[in-house]
């Protein structure tokens, strides 16, 4: 079941992060008091989307939750509601009909654009909510499109989750999942001359991400957890072989689940990890170096005339801007061969509640201009 936001954690963020984060997001021309406002986050919507390929009605859904779902004008199938409306229990929700996600991530597979036909290439793709958002879309335009859909992730653990993801919606016979590194990921679609579009959703620091700024918690907050004792195999009395098999087999499972807990305990956010997680000035240096070998990776991976999408969910220049800006014109390989377009079409490009980036044709959402989650969207071709 998906955690709801509730309006009195959001408040908190500004006053329980430190001020070393801050200062941090000050460096890179973040406006901190606009997009960390107490009053914008809690008043932030949360987003869903519907399903293109099914006959889903609106007015059920509508009923089902007692309020009407609103209608982003300039995207298909994507709505708002209250955040602190649930809906796992709805039976859209539970038919693979309605998904939540956040608008700003919507956005990015709009601009990607999917067509049937295309050879697609998700270079970050866990935990795969995007993902499935592109194969909808790709299979909507034509069931029978003859295109592919890659989806790669370095980390087996969130390939996993991505994996069920997929096998829960019934993707498994467009996508193809490679647990494999990204910046030097090099499979391609047989006889083609590589990916029309490819997404790079890069790892960052999350600072425009509520929902990860929301796993930081004060450690006297967190329930500690014991972690149950292995009993000694009982060989005190004898034992026939099909008991004993069946006490080794229990004995690993057991193992198995301690393993589970143990992994759970590691990956807990805490204010005490924070500096680790996010601050640590050779993390955040190793961040910026991955982003620009993914992006380059990504213009070796995609034909001539292809597209490459390149986000983050960071509000600094550094992750973002300077990243496009190195691949456009610092970086050997791709100098002078990749050129920035607009990432939407004019006229809907009007309606969107967006900010201009740095860089012309580059757009930002951000909490107080987009009631949503901060996201930067660059949209590259490959010319030669």
């Amino acid at each position: 079941m998906e955690k709801v936001i509730k309006n009195e954690e959001v408040v908190s963020i500004k006053n329980k992060l430190p001020e070393s984060f801050f200062k941090y997001l000050e460096e890179n021309s973040v406006d901190i008091e606009a997009v960390y406002n107490d009053e914008t986050l809690k008043n932030l919507p949360r987003y869903v989307r519907i399903n293109p390929r099914r006959n889903v009605n609106i007015d059920d859904i509508n009923q089902e939750l007692g309020i009407e779902l609103k209608p982003i004008e300039w995207i298909p199938n994507v709505y708002s509601l209250p955040s602190d409306i649930k809906i796992s229990q709805l039976t859209a929700y539970k038919e693979g009909n309605l998904y939540g996600i956040d608008l700003s991530s919507c956005a990015v597979v709009f601009s990607l654009d999917p067509l049937s036909d295309d050879h697609v290439l998700d270079m970050c793709c866990s935990p795969g909510s995007k993902l499935c958002y592109i194969a909808d879309i790709m299979r909507s335009k034509d069931p029978n499109g003859k295109g592919t859909l890659t989806g790669v992730d370095i980390n087996e653990h969130r390939l996993n989750i991505c994996r069920n993801l997929v096998k829960k919606y019934n993707h498994n016979d467009l996508i193809s999942l490679y647990c494999e590194d990204g910046t030097t990921f090099s499979k391609i679609p047989n006889n083609s001359n590589g990916y029309d579009k490819v997404l790079v959703d890069a790892e960052c620091t999350h600072d425009g991400s509520i929902k990860h700024l929301l796993k930081f918690q004060d450690e006297s907050t967190i329930k500690s957890k014991k972690i149950e004792k292995v009993m000694p195999d009982q060989i005190a009395q004898p034992i026939s072989n099909k008991e004993r098999k069946r006490r080794e087999k229990q004995k690993l499972e057991h193992l198995e689940r301690m393993e589970k807990k143990k992994i759970k305990l590691n990956n807990t956010w805490t204010i005490e990890n924070f500096e680790e997680r996010v601050m640590n000035e050779e993390k955040l240096n190793n961040i910026v170096s991955l982003q620009k070998k993914l992006l380059v990776n990504a213009y070796h991976l995609t034909k001539v005339n292809g597209i490459i999408v390149y986000s983050t969910c960071s509000f600094t220049r550094s992750q973002n801007e300077d990243v496009v800006s190195y691949v456009l014109d610092q970086n050997e390989e791709t100098k002078g061969k990749l050129v920035l377009i607009d990432p939407f079409p004019e006229d809907i490009l009007a309606k969107m509640p967006v900010t201009p980036g740095y860089l012309e044709k580059t757009i930002r959402f951000d909490p107080k201009t987009s009631k949503s989650g901060g996201m930067f969207i660059a949209k590259l071709r490959k010319i030669k």
